[in-house]
């Protein structure tokens, strides 16, 4: 568990093929930091 109170992750890897290519791609994710975001919906008629 981080530090932020719930799982992260540490790192994401992912891997596209086709007929002849190959992509992989490997995600590193560290220092984590805590935001807040707040949202608003008005529904005019």
């Amino acid at each position: 568990m981080s530090t932020i109170g719930f799982w992260m992750p540490a790192e994401m890897r992912e891997i596209y093929r086709n007929d002849n290519e190959e992509i992989t791609c490997k995600a590193v994710y560290a220092n984590y930091r805590r935001f807040q975001v707040s949202t608003e919906e008005v529904i005019k008629n």
